[in-house]
């Protein structure tokens, strides 16, 4: 383990024991979040947040592999690394990079937030895509996948983040174009659940900022970015924010882009860097006009949805 958020214990010679630091984690070992919530990241970047009393233990370090018996947690598996499984008695979910939500009780239920995930067992198995869930019993092949809103049964997950307040949001679900996106059109686009509208760019698109109220768009306390997109056989991925202090673009590139999956980015303005010099990062009062999104070497056109830039209140 890498890190830990919040109270954890660990089993050793039938006593739960109080973990105080990140570190081995021995296979046999059960670990459980103490109420309400607890979060560790794994060695690999995995995000691994637990409800309070769920336990988990190590089945597979390589690759790597999590049972979760009774309880419930969500996972943030990086996109681009190794596979990763969670194993409940009913069925093994398996994911190459995705979000996704585990509830064991009397079966096992599966909801994914992006990316896809697999879920068998000896019964059958099914592909299940961002926006959908699944259910499966010990023994009985896995439900179709269902459309779903996944915010609604994994809400008790952000008990584990700081609150959040929108700068902006921009969902594109009533159909039309909001006034700063300046290109680009509102089309439904590849289906997410229940979704209906997202923004098409063939391969990039632009936001006027300078539409927007001044103090939404200035640096003031910790801010993140945050959208889903759709891409297909794309090599890079682009965010560029205009500065008007220094008049030049702050810059920030997503290496790993997922293919033919709605997938998830979320970055702190604190990792963007000056075109001009890369060691220049940006200051508290600087303001944005203009934003971009591009995706490199796509096969055909990309899609983006839930566009947001939200300060995290300490």
């Amino acid at each position: 383990m890498a890190k830990l958020e919040g109270g954890f214990e660990i089993r050793r010679e039938k006593a739960w024991e109080k973990l105080e630091m990140p570190g081995e984690w021995e296979a046999s070992a059960p670990l459980r979040a103490r109420e309400p919530v607890g979060r560790l990241t794994l060695a690999d970047g995995t995000r691994v947040t637990l409800r309070g009393k769920t336990e988990i233990r190590i089945v597979s370090a390589a690759p790597p592999a999590l049972a979760l018996d009774q309880g419930e947690a969500f996972f943030e598996v990086p996109t681009g690394g190794a596979s990763f499984a969670v194993v409940t008695p009913d069925a093994r979910a398996e994911v190459l990079g995705t979000q996704f939500g585990v509830r064991r009780a009397d079966r096992t239920e599966v909801v994914v937030v992006a990316g896809e995930v697999r879920v068998a067992n000896e019964k059958g198995e099914v592909a299940v895509p961002a926006g959908n869930g699944t259910t499966v019993r010990k023994a009985t092949i896995p439900s179709k996948p269902r459309a779903i809103d996944p915010d609604s049964p994994l809400a008790w997950r952000r008990a584990a983040d700081p609150p959040e307040t929108a700068r902006f949001r921009y969902d594109f679900e009533d159909g039309r174009q909001p006034p700063p996106w300046m290109n680009g059109r509102v089309v439904p686009g590849p289906a997410r659940g229940f979704n209906r509208f997202c923004l098409e760019g063939a391969p990039n698109v632009d936001a006027q900022l300078t539409r927007l109220d001044a103090e939404k768009v200035a640096v003031r306390g910790v801010l993140k970015i945050r959208f889903r997109y759709f891409a297909e056989g794309a090599t890079e991925l682009l965010l560029q924010l205009k500065n008007e202090r220094v008049g030049d673009n702050f810059r920030y590139e997503v290496k790993n882009v997922a293919s033919r999956k709605w997938e998830v980015v979320e970055v702190p303005l604190s990792e963007f860097y000056r075109l001009a010099d890369r060691s220049s990062r940006l200051q508290d009062g600087d303001r944005f006009t203009w934003l971009n999104v591009t995706v490199t070497g796509a096969r055909g056109p990309v899609w983006f949805d839930d566009v947001e830039l939200v300060e995290v209140r300490k």
